[in-house]
């Protein structure tokens, strides 16, 4: 049985090549008004002098503890830190970004004082520009867990905003309703958030509670020019079928799957293919979602008497891909 530190806050830093602003982001989690933290730093391979920045910070505060290792990516990062952490609450936060001075204490007062399993907050899109926007949301205040994974994967905004940099979980709750704390799926390189949060709703009572919280309490640092907020090559696209299909797992036993899939899917294809995809790309990346998603059930249907609904399912989703791409002209990046 594993134990949990109580009151202790475990954050949790994936870190890479992020010494430009590693050092920003430590302070305000160190500095932040909640101070029982327990802030583990996960050097994922870096190249520059990220990791020695980490251990600096190890020895002039012992909240903080570094683990160096090999380049895996940042789902693979978050799972070792899962392994380390003792805190009876849980946050994820960007190496790049900053937390607002009260924005843990906040939070963590919300779940203690309403059992939540978790709880977020508003943030701010810091640009390079200078620019600051803040960061859309649509609905606020508690939500049953069984109500929030019936529309998170179809629209993460309605309920909260479908990431995780802008949380804090009830570690000790979500461990003692499922034995153990969901991981993350690192072959999974799009919306990694929102599947997260859709493995940990599945594994506790839907009758549980989230908390999303109307202030700011999140830098959310965009820089304008970066190879992150640029088109990705064929490889990367072709993996967002990959997030697709893992997150029709995370929902396939709620009532009307088929339907909210259907929705889902279609909708952030749409999406994906608009946010400045190469339009060369797009046969390939229908060619994949046609073999490997729907191929593979994805789209379900009821019984195996229900094999003509699913082909007009088909001939329906591959039109409307057409008129998408046809009348929606989507941003093609030159």
């Amino acid at each position: 049985m594993r134990k949990f530190e109580e009151g202790v806050l475990s954050v949790v830093v994936p870190v890479y090549n992020a010494e430009g602003a590693l050092e920003r982001c430590v302070s305000s989690i160190l500095g932040s008004s909640y101070s029982n933290v327990e802030l583990i730093l996960i050097d994922d391979g870096s190249k520059d002098r990220s990791g020695e920045i980490c251990d600096r910070f190890a020895e002039t505060d012992k909240r903080v503890k570094v683990v160096h290792k090999k380049n895996e990516g940042p789902s693979a990062a978050r799972n070792l830190g899962l392994e380390k952490i003792t805190g009876e609450y849980l946050a994820f936060i960007d190496a790049d970004d900053t937390v607002e001075f009260d924005m843990f204490e906040r939070l963590i007062k919300s779940i203690k004082d309403r059992d939540l399993v978790a709880a977020e907050c508003r943030w701010n899109e810091v640009h390079d520009s200078g620019n600051t926007v803040l960061g859309v949301l649509t609905a606020f205040g508690d939500f049953r867990v069984g109500d929030v994974r019936r529309v998170l994967a179809i629209n993460p905004r309605s309920v909260g905003a479908g990431f995780m940099w802008n949380m804090v979980f009830n570690a000790k709750k979500i461990y003692n309703e499922c034995g153990e704390m969901p991981k993350f799926n690192a072959n999974c390189h799009w919306y990694e958030d929102t599947c997260y949060q859709l493995a940990v709703y599945k594994s506790v009572s839907p009758e549980n509670k989230i908390s999303v919280e109307d202030f700011v309490g999140y830098n959310y640092y965009i820089y304008d020019n970066s190879t992150s907020h640029k088109e990705k090559d064929l490889s990367a696209e072709l993996n967002i079928i990959d997030s697709f299909e893992y997150m029709s797992s995370l929902i396939d036993d709620i009532p009307f799957e088929e339907y909210k899939q259907f929705r889902y899917i279609l909708t952030e294809l749409a999406f994906g293919l608009a946010w400045g995809r190469r339009k060369e790309n797009i046969p390939e990346v229908w060619e994949k979602y046609r073999r490997d998603f729907i191929g593979k059930g994805g789209i379900r249907t009821s019984g195996r008497k229900d094999k003509i609904k699913k082909c007009i399912k088909r001939v329906i989703l591959y039109f409307r891909y057409i008129l998408f791409v046809v009348f929606c002209k989507p941003k093609i990046a030159k």
